[in-house]
């Protein structure tokens, strides 16, 4: 991946396929403008992975093909788009915000997508038993120490 090629697929996609404007992509991502147009100019190289999740979403298209120009269809991705996706779903776990649940569920999605496509990965059920694990216990947290404060 050179630099600026996140930019350029970005722009392809919201230009050519979806035909919008970066207004309406900022609109439908709730990413600002700003950030849009400084990604597509190749002045941002490596978007968060939260702003580039939004920006896939927005656009419709898996966050592989804005990373690598591959459009894998969903549930059947070849295997060396797997292990990519494997990679960026591990490094994304590393860095989830448990609070949002948005990004939360989205992760989940994507996780048990992965979990579809690859039924002999037994890595999908793993990560989405931790996840959920790490949030029953700061829901368990919340509410002792909600319950204390309340005593």
């Amino acid at each position: 991946m050179t630099t600026g090629d996140i930019g350029r697929r970005i722009r392809a996609v919201r230009k050519n396929t979806m035909q919008i404007t970066q207004e309406d992509l900022a609109r439908r991502s709730n990413v600002s403008m700003n950030v849009i147009a400084r990604i597509e100019r190749g002045e941002i190289n490596d978007p968060h992975v939260s702003t580039l999740t939004r920006i896939s979403e927005a656009l419709e298209v898996p966050v592989g093909t804005l990373l690598y120009g591959e459009d894998v269809p969903k549930g059947s991705a070849p295997r060396s788009s797997s292990d990519r996706e494997r990679r960026i779903l591990k490094a994304w776990s590393k860095f989830l915000d448990l609070g949002n649940e948005d990004e939360v569920r989205s992760f989940l999605d994507k996780v048990a997508r992965y979990g579809v496509a690859n039924p002999h990965d037994d890595w999908p059920m793993e990560i989405i038993g931790t996840v959920t694990s790490k949030m029953s216990a700061d829901i368990d947290r919340e509410g002792v120490s909600s319950s204390r404060t309340k005593g």
